[in-house]
């Protein structure tokens, strides 16, 4: 399923927050569906997914539709990603224009706080 900076099919996978517990509180622990819309590496060449949102939702003001996913413990487990499989992953919220912009898994620019969580992404 990755490769490099290109688009993909529009794969739909199911996203459930977990952490940070305000972000859980606030947007709520349902699955959600999410639309793989690219795939490619991150700045430290880890495979990473572009996920949209299929219904975004907002908390503090931010919304939340674009996000990218890497594993949390297994750099490898995103390539490997199939159907009936779940992969723990880092999530970074994008706004629109970055996640628009050629390189939307260049992260270096984030600095903390608000807007990163983790979660579990399921293909089914």
């Amino acid at each position: 399923m990755m490769s490099s900076h290109h688009k993909t099919p529009r794969h739909i996978v199911k996203l459930v927050l977990t952490d940070p517990w305000d972000l859980v509180s606030s947007a709520g622990s349902e699955s959600r569906n999410a639309f793989v819309i690219k795939t490619g590496q991150d700045q430290n060449s880890r495979p990473a997914l572009l996920l949209e949102l299929e219904k975004p939702f907002t908390v503090s003001g931010d919304e939340y539709k674009f996000l990218v996913a890497t594993a949390r413990h297994d750099d490898t487990a995103l390539r490997n990603l199939r159907k009936g499989t779940t992969v723990g992953c880092n999530l970074l919220r994008l706004p629109q224009s970055r996640a628009e912009s050629g390189a939307p898994f260049d992260t270096s620019w984030w600095r903390g706080g608000w807007g990163a969580a983790i979660g579990d992404v399921t293909v089914e």
